[in-house]
């Protein structure tokens, strides 16, 4: 690629410097946003799009408010992993999870929690499982790195 201090209005004109040289230059892209999920919702698959682009990886963090349910994780497809409020199984508690992205928990046999099943070409699909009889809405925010 030509050097940024050698753009000039005629190599724009004439055709040297299109789109297509710069498509081949690695770059990083992020958007952040955020979703709401129903934990008394049933298990199923879920899609998030209007990403813009195919993430790799997601870093996330989330609540059911007014509760101990405290959720972070990260997911890059491959490896994944939260830090969650365990409080309701023992009181000032936090668990780690190795397998689990999304983790709102009530107690240690009422959950519901997430994985990403896939990286999609413009977001991403959650796989939402559940355990006994949560209740309430978990807020979730959300940064997609690609």
């Amino acid at each position: 690629l030509m050097a940024l201090s050698k753009i000039t209005t005629e190599s724009l004109l004439d055709g040297e410097i299109t789109t297509a040289k710069f498509a081949s230059d690695p770059t990083t892209k992020v958007y952040s946003g955020t979703f709401t999920r129903d934990t008394s919702t049933a298990t199923g698959n879920v899609a998030y799009t209007g990403i813009g682009f195919q993430p790799k990886a997601i870093i996330s963090f989330g609540a059911v408010a007014t509760t101990d349910q405290l959720s972070i994780g990260i997911d890059d497809g491959t490896r994944r992993g939260s830090v969650y409020d365990a409080s309701g199984t023992s009181a000032g508690t936090y668990n780690i999870s190795g397998s689990i992205t999304f983790m709102p928990q009530q107690t240690g046999s009422i959950f519901q929690y997430g994985v990403i099943n896939s990286f999609d070409s413009d977001g991403f699909t959650i796989g939402w499982a559940k355990a006994g009889s949560p209740s309430g809405t978990a807020t979730f925010y959300y940064l997609c790195i690609g």
